[in-house]
């Protein structure tokens, strides 16, 4: 069910333009591309898998197993609570996405993926 966003991120030429996107993809933003969303709709997966669209460095939150019901706390956006594999979140910061947005898990691990749109936010793409 739905919880309050799906997490789609990309990149495509530019001076980042070394991550090429498929004409098929949905680009969000990027370094081409600086409309920056006012929300993004996420889709919790305890599965993790590294993003395919923003190198390690931007996108930290890591190929694991995360917990699955949990709770995830969105810094400066809130929490959360008793998450699912296919619950779906929106997140919708009131003075906008900064560059990263970071997330605590039940766990205590911490992740963050770039949200300013010099690296790509595609849609489909999964950050942890």
């Amino acid at each position: 069910g739905e919880k309050d966003g799906s997490y789609k991120i990309g990149r495509q030429g530019g001076k980042k333009g070394d991550i090429v996107i498929d004409p098929d993809d949905c680009e969000i933003c990027s370094s081409n591309n600086k409309d920056k969303p006012e929300a993004l709709r996420l889709r919790y997966v305890s599965n993790g898998k590294q993003s395919t669209q923003q190198p390690s460095d931007k996108s930290t939150c890591m190929a694991k197993t995360y917990p699955s019901p949990g709770n995830i706390t969105v810094k400066n956006y809130g929490t959360f609570y008793d998450l699912e594999d296919g619950d779906q979140l929106v997140i919708k910061p009131p003075n906008g996405f900064k560059a990263e947005t970071f997330f605590e898990f039940d766990d205590g691990y911490e992740c963050e993926f770039h949200t300013s749109c010099s690296y790509p936010l595609v849609a489909g793409d999964q950050h942890g």
